[in-house]
């Protein structure tokens, strides 16, 4: 079909095994032959054969369903990563203006808002007039859309360990999105200009260092940005997640924290920071350790850790992640904690619904920091 055929040794493969299928999270939460590895790849099988043509509008929407986790890559002892193979069928069906209404939606969204949620610009500069930090400076905050239209209290935490260490960080003016939902649903184009837009501003910030609030977001820039688009940043500029930050704060001991929390804490490792990206493990639970905290882990954690259901795939179909996120969140329960910590806002804003006892909670890494200072 075009981007498909890359993929032509993924779909051959995937189509005939079935040995992924017990960890994919949304064949768990659908619970449906076709929402799992071996659906989708028979999907991507037929629309590449013409066995059913691709205006069959029920069967192409199952490939927008992959949360692209990678559970399937970690899972395969030949290693094939069915996810990306995924995408490139979504691409080649935006291509042909064939993406379900809802993905569309998103599309639009990010095209006029800068951001998947539909927020209009006023909420943005909202945003950044409150903080009243500068446009220019050696440390550059990129919070994400989810920590700036839905979790801003992990901005404010972040700002108060900056404050701790004498740091004022400055941010972009117009932080637009990174452009991975896009990318995610086959709107490969729009991603690419999107990207060509963030590097132009991150270059006019003037930084040495770009610190990341969102994993997923990081992950955009330093992995899709270099390896799909051609764009990098600078020489010179670092990259960041704000767990590696605050890392970096504490062995240097220009961040002190004041006191213990004494507290039995659960982690999830998020897939953007973890599997599916940036293989950052140790990082957040060291902080965790310095923060006084015993790390209680679930059954499945680190390079297994299960998905939160995705923050594209909320927005997408909510049902299939709200499920998936019920299931990781049962795993937590199942370990006595009551706290869930996470080093993703999206995963963060995932977890929160699933809460149903009033002594749980769900926090970012960050908070956790903020509270020892």
């Amino acid at each position: 079909m075009g981007y498909l055929d890359e993929y032509v040794s993924t779909i051959m493969a995937c189509r005939f095994c079935p040995m992924c299928r017990h960890v994919c999270t949304v064949a768990n939460a659908a619970h449906l032959e076709s929402t799992s590895p071996r659906g989708w790849a028979l999907t991507c099988y037929a629309l590449a054969v013409g066995i059913f043509s691709p205006e069959d509008v029920a069967q192409s929407e199952r490939l927008f369903q992959c949360a692209a986790c990678d559970l399937c890559y970690e899972d395969c002892v030949s290693k094939f990563q069915p996810s990306r193979a995924f995408k490139a069928a979504r691409a080649d069906l935006v291509d042909l203006g064939l993406s379900p209404p809802v993905v569309q939606g998103i599309a639009n969204s990010v095209a006029r808002w800068k951001n998947p949620f539909g927020q209009n610009e006023e909420k943005r500069k909202d945003w950044s007039e409150s903080l009243s930090l500068p446009q220019q400076g050696d440390i550059l905050f990129f919070g994400g859309c989810e920590i700036i239209f839905k979790r801003p209290e992990i901005t404010q935490a972040f700002l108060k360990i900056c404050a701790a260490a004498q740091i004022e960080p400055a941010i972009l003016p117009h932080e637009n999105c990174c452009g991975a939902p896009l990318h995610n649903l086959g709107y490969w184009s729009e991603a690419r200009e999107l990207a060509h837009q963030n590097i132009e501003a991150m270059k006019a910030g003037n930084c040495k260092t770009v610190v990341f609030g969102c994993p997923t977001c990081q992950r955009q820039v330093t992995q899709t940005y270099r390896e799909e688009y051609q764009l990098d940043l600078p020489s010179g500029i670092e990259i960041l997640h704000t767990s590696q930050f605050v890392e970096r704060l504490l062995n240097s001991q220009q961040l002190k924290l004041s006191r213990a929390l004494s507290e039995i804490i659960t982690y999830h490792d998020p897939c953007s920071l973890g599997r599916a990206g940036l293989a950052i493990y140790d990082t957040p639970r060291y902080v965790l350790a310095e923060c006084g905290l015993d790390l209680v882990e679930m059954e499945w954690s680190r390079e297994q850790a299960r998905c939160c259901g995705s923050a594209t795939l909320h927005q997408t179909y909510p049902s299939i992640a709200g499920a998936a996120a019920q299931n990781t969140f049962i795993e937590f329960e199942r370990t006595g904690s009551n706290t869930l910590v996470t080093a993703c806002p999206a995963c963060k804003s995932a977890f929160l619904p699933q809460v149903r006892q009033n002594n749980t909670k769900v926090l970012d890494l960050l908070e956790l920091v903020a509270q020892a200072l």
